[in-house]
């Protein structure tokens, strides 16, 4: 209900233009980047994965509790992503770009995407995720500092990612 609520109220799609070419790595991420992330690895209740260099390397770090690699990408819900963008993108959110995300038609639509200005349901995704900023480089996890999420909010993450659309009939 809580995901429906949201899809409900969702902002129209906005516009973009991808960055300047940099000599950085970097990790601009549009719509098609997006699928079923239940292929992703799993480490705690998120998902991972690296749409730049090696996959795994984004679930080693939430294992290992190391800075990610540029490029990693983490989602805890279908309707929202944090991807980890090239060094010196936003220093005050550890170089970290938040997405919201909608779904149509099974396939994924970016609603909004920057830094501190993002908001979800729970307020803004940069204000929660500071709490996790200098021992877990902006990823909440439990104990990791950030406010836990509270067991239903979990149990409605767990049923929007079985229903995930981009992810077939099976799940």
């Amino acid at each position: 209900m809580l995901f429906s609520l949201w899809l409900a109220c969702a902002p129209k799609p906005q516009a973009w233009t991808a960055p300047a070419p940099s000599s950085e790595p970097d990790a601009f991420l549009v719509d098609a980047d997006f699928g079923c992330f239940r292929d992703w690895e799993k480490v705690g209740h998120s998902y991972y994965t690296s749409v730049v260099g090696d996959p795994a390397a984004a679930a080693q770090a939430a294992r290992d509790n190391t800075p990610f690699p540029v490029g990693s990408v983490v989602q805890l819900m279908p309707n929202e992503a944090m991807v980890k963008r090239h060094v010196g993108y936003a220093p005050e959110t550890g170089d970290w770009e938040f997405l919201k995300l909608q779904i149509v038609k099974g396939q994924t639509v970016i609603t909004e995407r920057g830094t501190t200005e993002v908001k979800n349901l729970a307020g803004g995704c940069a204000a929660c995720h500071s709490a996790s900023a200098e021992s877990n480089d902006w990823v909440c996890s439990e104990g990791h500092g950030c406010e836990e999420l509270p067991g239903f909010i979990l149990k409605q993450a767990e049923k929007a990612v079985a229903k995930d659309p981009r992810c077939g009939e099976s799940g």
